[in-house]
């Protein structure tokens, strides 16, 4: 199986923050809803549908556009990662595609009728754990100011964040694991007093996936209270 690419989809169709919505909703959304269905268009039809918008001397806003439906429509598919940041300081919110581009004529009025059905981690992300990566091109690109973007070139760091296996993404799903239980190293750490949490490694484990890993757990937060808001 291919590795999933990843595309930054910001949750604010017609500039509203629908984030709450399309949690409830299992979706993702973009607007420009009275577009009607483009289901089965292509670059060329989706530019002639969105022509008629635009002055002549707005065409650097059409190109935008265009660009947004491309990878909305065309381009995300079927396991597919959706980063979400909400402005400013907000947080980032993660969902992998569960479905292909439909239009949902009962959104409208909300105007994100083109959408995409999606799985929502159960934890959202905050800059300091972007931040944590350490790739400014990427704490850049998150703030690009469009409603959507590839961030296929971030694809290793935001695996790390995910805790995505791309060993397991690109090989076959009867492959054997390649450490046995004889091979990994049990470690205990007292996170609390009479409270241990129990890991374990590959003996063989190298500096780099140690830090990966600690990246990663550098993200780990279970109290709402320390989320942002």
């Amino acid at each position: 199986m291919s590795k999933p690419n990843y595309y930054l989809v910001r949750p604010y169709p017609n500039g509203v923050n629908r984030i709450t919505e399309f949690k409830k909703r299992g979706c993702i959304g973009i607007g420009w809803s009275n577009l009607g269905d483009v289901s089965g268009k292509g670059k060329a039809e989706l530019r002639t549908a969105l022509e008629s918008y635009f002055s002549a001397s707005d065409q650097k806003k059409l190109r935008s556009t265009l660009g947004t439906f491309m990878i909305f429509c065309l381009d995300l598919k079927v396991g597919d990662y959706i980063i979400a940041p909400e402005n400013k300081m907000g947080a980032i919110h993660v969902a992998q595609i569960t479905s292909d581009y439909y239009y949902d004529a009962s959104a409208v009025d909300l105007d994100f009728a083109h959408q995409r059905e999606v799985k929502w981690l159960s934890e959202s992300f905050s800059r300091e754990a972007i931040a944590a990566l350490n790739n400014v091109r990427l704490v850049g690109a998150l703030k690009f100011p469009g409603t959507a973007a590839n961030l296929q070139e971030y694809h290793s760091e935001l695996a790390t964040l995910l805790s995505i296996n791309t060993t397991h993404e690109t090989g076959c799903c009867n492959e054997s694991p390649t450490t046995n239980i004889s091979q990994l190293v049990k470690a205990s750490y007292p996170l609390r007093l009479n409270i241990y949490c129990d890991v374990s490694f590959p003996a063989d484990m190298t500096p780099e996936e140690a830090q990966r890993f600690a990246t990663f757990i550098s993200t780990l937060s279970f109290n709402p209270s320390s989320k942002s808001e």
